[in-house]
């Protein structure tokens, strides 16, 4: 059994992905990064806009400490 950290939404095709990884034993933790963009801030609909024109760097740094601050300590053997 492997700990997964499966990045990607809870639905559509990464949804069955990840319930496929659960149906083959593994622990699967499942994290959205749309969870971790400034919402507050900025409508969906425009982050979305942002990320087409200029791609996902633009919001990467802040999605990445917020993700790494979501994991804490916890360790995986993969990230999916």
């Amino acid at each position: 059994m492997l700990r997964i950290l499966y990045l990607g939404h809870g639905y559509g095709t990464s949804g069955h992905r990840a319930e496929a990884l659960r149906r083959l034993g593994h622990q699967v933790e499942l994290l959205d990064p749309w969870d971790f963009l400034p919402a507050a801030r900025f409508p969906r609909k425009v982050i979305g806009k942002l990320v087409f024109e200029f791609g996902a760097g633009v919001f990467e740094p802040y999605v990445r400490s917020r993700l790494l601050a979501a994991i804490g300590r916890r360790r995986y053997d993969l990230v999916w």
